[in-house]
């Protein structure tokens, strides 16, 4: 459906107040809380910050009970420049408390990091060989990429979460990012997986063997002679 506000990209959100469809640039999220708002219910603070009518309306009971409690406490002449005082030491606060706040970690940045580990993995696997397989005993074995396949599977679940939800569609074209290095990971360790050597070795003993069954008794025996002689020829 198109944005109600430009009429010509299409939606990917609604504004929280009138829940009407916003694009991508069209849409104002809220510096608080990642609410998205259309223009007419934005709101934008003397410091720069934009936020929803409720983080506003929310910081602006604040303000006024500030507001109160520094007149109540001073006389009526020195009220109005006491409570201004007031007012702009709480803009100061809130703005060192939001600037101090940690910033969560976004969607895209743990679907990039991990995509980025699986692929240092898979880079090590076709630089030492002996990296990709797990013995498991015996002349069992567990290949590895079965185990790195789970970084990209994860760095896709993290870059669908940043497409999915509507407070990180301003960061989705960056959720692609993980997305093609995981993808990229995963076919290096399918790469590294066929082309092992230790598994080709494997492969062809079997199949000799397979071979050497397949043999009567008299074919057998002029193999073995066969071999005899290759191996006294040897230097």
């Amino acid at each position: 459906m198109e944005c109600h506000v430009c009429e010509v990209r299409s939606s990917v959100g609604f504004c929280a107040e009138c829940q009407q469809l916003l694009c991508e640039t069209c849409g104002v999220p809220c510096d608080t809380c990642g609410k998205i708002s259309c223009p007419e219910h934005v709101h934008e603070t003397r410091s720069g910050k934009r936020l929803c009518k409720s983080c506003y309306d929310e910081r602006r009971g604040k303000r006024e009970q500030r507001k109160a409690a520094a007149a109540a406490k001073l006389d009526k002449q020195d009220g109005a420049a006491v409570a201004d005082e007031a007012e702009a030491e709480g803009d100061a606060l809130d703005e060192a408390l939001a600037e101090s706040a940690p910033v969560p970690i976004q969607p895209w940045q743990m679907s990039l990091y991990i995509a980025i580990a699986g692929l240092i993995i898979v880079l090590l696997m076709l630089v030492f060989p002996g990296l990709r397989r797990i013995p498991l005993g015996g002349t069992n074995y567990l290949p590895t990429t079965l185990v790195v396949m789970i970084f990209p599977i994860l760095s896709c679940v993290w870059a669908g979460l940043g497409l999915y939800k509507d407070e990180y569609f301003r960061d989705r074209s960056k959720c692609f990012i993980g997305i093609g290095l995981s993808a990229a990971g995963a076919a290096l360790a399918i790469l590294a997986m066929v082309t092992d050597p230790a598994a080709t070795a494997q492969s062809e003993l079997e199949k000799f063997q397979n071979e050497r069954q397949d043999l009567n008794q008299q074919e057998l025996t002029d193999w073995r002679e066969k071999a005899k002689e290759q191996f006294r020829q040897q230097p």
